[in-house]
């Protein structure tokens, strides 16, 4: 067996092991080829090997698993109502791949009540183009990060676009049609969008590539947003985190 299989049967919990060839199908099934989103992924993958761990010690199969089962681990499982409502998707979406193929023959978690949760979000006040101005004013652009972080801020400013879709530029999304420059995002979802981009943030963005690329040699995907080390003003060929 090669070490990449070694590493695999390791991260498979024993109670996926234990059921079988169609147990270890679905749990790769699921978690990598039925989830698209990696955040999605990550999230649900944490919660059902908690899940799973939580079980071992009592030694029942994971065919017998039981709505009580699931239900006394929710009973004790510790944090907000958010948490506690992902976990439970999770573990409901998880148990029916397993149902769909033959591992399990009913969801033990699909009858189990899920808590109240409200979220009852205030009216955020919309910053003005007085206070907007005197932000990007406040950059300072002796350095390349500081033309990137201005940047940044009047795309997240002039576009409205997400956090996620502007950490996710490239250089080839920022291109020049033959009339206008435009930005190109990818959003959630799959969907994309294409946005003209108005006379200063072009200024802005041309200066801050004149900055890093002078020759404008960088490859199409180069991330357009790259990271910086510490505070030193350099940039480095990782992409910017979006948060």
């Amino acid at each position: 067996m090669s070490l990449k299989g070694k590493n695999n049967r390791r991260l498979t919990p024993a109670l996926i092991a234990e059921a079988g060839t169609a147990a270890g199908f679905a749990w790769d099934e699921f978690f990598n080829a039925s989830i698209r989103n990696p955040h999605t992924r990550a999230a649900y993958r944490r919660a059902v090997k908690r899940f799973l761990l939580w079980s071992e010690p009592q030694a029942v199969p994971l065919a017998r698993i039981t709505p009580g089962m699931v239900g006394t681990y929710f009973n004790q499982l510790q944090g907000s109502p958010a948490k506690r409502k992902l976990h439970l998707a999770a573990l409901r979406a998880f148990f029916d791949a397993l149902v769909i193929r033959h591992v399990v023959a009913l969801n033990p978690a699909a009858s189990v009540r899920g808590e109240r949760y409200q979220v009852i979000e205030g009216k955020t006040p919309e910053i003005t183009v007085a206070q907007a101005r005197t932000l990007m004013k406040s950059i300072k652009t002796a350095t390349a990060v500081g033309l990137r972080d201005l940047a940044i801020i009047a795309v997240l400013i002039y576009t409205a676009a997400r956090a996620g879709a502007v950490a996710r530029l490239c250089r080839k999304h920022f291109a020049y049609d033959g009339s206008q420059w435009t930005l190109w995002f990818e959003e959630k979802g799959g969907k994309s969008r294409e946005i003209p981009v108005r006379h200063d943030l072009q200024k802005l963005l041309l200066d801050y590539l004149k900055a890093t690329d002078p020759e404008g040699k960088a490859p199409g995907d180069t991330p357009l947003f790259r990271s910086d080390f510490r505070n030193t003003g350099r940039l480095y060929r990782q992409r910017h985190h979006r948060a």
